[in-house]
Formats: structure tokens, sequence, C-alpha cells
């Protein structure tokens, strides 16, 4: 019987899943080198303008706020609403490349791909490659994203609250270390 029981038991990873570490890195280096590849073949006249530069950072502020924040069970709503509905990304993508063709706007048209593919880019490089980590969920009983909140970091399926295991070899590295909390 305690065989059986045993072999029903799923037996815990024993290797972080470096293939999705590895995997977000990717999608982060191609979204930035899609806005490098933009700003490549936009004029160089383009580039140097003001307005370009402005709506750069613009458009990138837009977007980085449009994607807004993930959801934590029992700690945090996902970013809902009309203002991060696909209607507003489509609408803004509409206005923004119909912008290119009109002369005295055009600068700000040119500069919506780049700035869309690199805030894309540097929004899922911010919250799961820096300040996520991948750890072990015991409420899970698996590997899963980790992401900080208030000073604690929670598991992003469950809102299960990470705990630093007991300190020892393998928990000295500096991606295992905890985010720093306040004292009370």
């Amino acid at each position: 019987m305690e065989r059986a029981n045993a072999e029903s038991t799923p037996e815990p990873e024993k290797h972080k899943p470096v293939s999705w570490i590895a995997g977000l890195w990717l999608i982060v280096l191609s979204l930035f080198l899609i806005a490098a590849y933009a700003l490549s073949i936009t004029p160089l006249l383009v580039l140097y303008d003001w307005r370009f530069l402005a709506s750069f950072v613009g458009w990138s502020g837009f977007l980085w706020w449009w994607l807004g924040s993930d959801s934590i069970p029992g700690r945090r709503k996902a970013t809902k609403g009309f203002r991060h509905s696909w209607l507003v990304l489509g609408l803004s993508l509409l206005i923004g490349g119909g912008l290119g063709y009109v002369s005295g706007l055009a600068p700000i048209g040119y500069s919506i791909f780049a700035a869309f593919s690199a805030a894309s880019g540097a929004k899922i490089g911010w919250v799961y490659g820096l300040r996520g980590r991948i750890r072990y969920c015991t409420r899970c009983g698996a590997y899963r994203w980790h992401v900080w909140l208030g000073g604690n970091v929670y598991c992003n399926r469950c809102g299960h609250q990470w705990a630093r295991p007991v300190e020892g070899p393998q928990t000295t590295r500096l991606r295992d270390k905890p985010w720093k909390q306040k004292d009370s």
C-alpha cells in the first residue's frame, strides 16, 4: 500500500526550469532587436527631431502604463477596465500610425513601433526578469514565477507568500535572496 501511495505522489522538481528564464530573456532580446531595427530604418533627420524623441518617450510611457500589472490571487487584482482594453491599444496604434502620413507630425508616427517594442521588452524584463524570480512554491508544489509586492514576494499562480528556506550553501546565491523587508 505504501508503494502505491509513493508512486502517486509527484516528486518535486530538483532544478529550476532554466528554459523559462532563457525564454523570457529571448523574448526581451527579440523585442529590443525589433525596436533597434525600427530605429535603424528611421531617417536621420526624423531621428534627431525633438518631436520624435518626445513622442518615443510618450509612447513608451503609454505602453508601460497600458501593460499594467499581473494579478496575484488574494493580494492584487489584474489591471482591467476600458483604459487597459485592446480597443485602446488598437486606437492608439491607428492614430499614431496615421500621424506618420501628416508631414508636420510624421516624427510622432515614426516613433510608435520602436517605442512599443522597446517598452514591451523593458516591462517584461523588469517585471519578470529583474523583479520576479522562479522559486519553488510549497502550496503549488512546483516552480512558479514569484513577483514582488509591497516588500514581500508572492507566487503569481496561487498568491502564497514565499518563505526563505533554511540558511545553507544552496541559498547564498544572489538570485535566491529575498527582497529587503522593512523592520517593524
